[in-house]
Order: C-alpha cells, then sequence, then structure tokens
C-alpha cells in the first residue's frame, strides 16, 4: 500500500516531529493521488516527506502566504519535489506536520 507515513509512524519515537494526515478524508485523497504518480516520483514524495518528521523546514521549502485552504484547514508550507508540491502546515506546539496535499506542478497548484 502506498502510505507515505507508514516508515515515519514505525519509528516515529526517534524523530522530532510527528507527521501525519489531518484527517482520513485526506489521508484517503493522498493515496490515491500518489496511485497516479509514476514510481520513481512517488519515491522521492514519501522520502521527503519522512523527512519531514526530522526538519519540517528544509532550506528548499516555502512559506506560502497566504496560505492556502485544504479541507478547512490552511497549507502554510509547500516543499518541491521534481514537478510535484507537497503542501503541508507545522503545529510546533504539538511537534506535529499535517501533510495535505500533494499537487502536480501547475496554474492550479496554489488555488
Amino acid at each position: 500500500m502506498l502510505n507515505p507515513l507508514k516508515k515515519s509512524e514505525r519509528h516515529e519515537s526517534r524523530h522530532k516531529y510527528k507527521v501525519v494526515y489531518p484527517t482520513p478524508s485526506i489521508q484517503k485523497k493522498l493515496e490515491k493521488t500518489l496511485k497516479k504518480i509514476p514510481a520513481n516520483d512517488q519515491e522521492a514524495l514519501m522520502d521527503c516527506i519522512e523527512a519531514l518528521a526530522w526538519n519540517p523546514r528544509p532550506h528548499d521549502s516555502i512559506k506560502i502566504d497566504p496560505g492556502i485552504s485544504i479541507s478547512n484547514m490552511i497549507a502554510e508550507y509547500r516543499i518541491r519535489v521534481g514537478d510535484y508540491r507537497i503542501l503541508y502546515d507545522i503545529e510546533d506546539s504539538r511537534k506535529t506536520v499535517y501533510v495535505m496535499a500533494i499537487r502536480k506542478r501547475n496554474e492550479a497548484t496554489y488555488r
């Protein structure tokens, strides 16, 4: 199964941050999106998502201003992985990264 959080969840205690989906519907949508992405890109995306547990603000992440509304939540960060963007938010008080969307870069990515 294409679950980018599976590795992170297994070794959660070793990470600084917990990487999660904010809702079951977002999880389902992300898993469906991943199935449509070529295997090499899937692996790169999953590695990047797992790396967010160690450093939720890597040097190549960008703070989105204003944030993007996704299912009544706001994605305030994005990171580029090839032609794809991972949209996410960080809650420092809970040491949690919420992965909200994976989108192929095009004109609608940031709407």
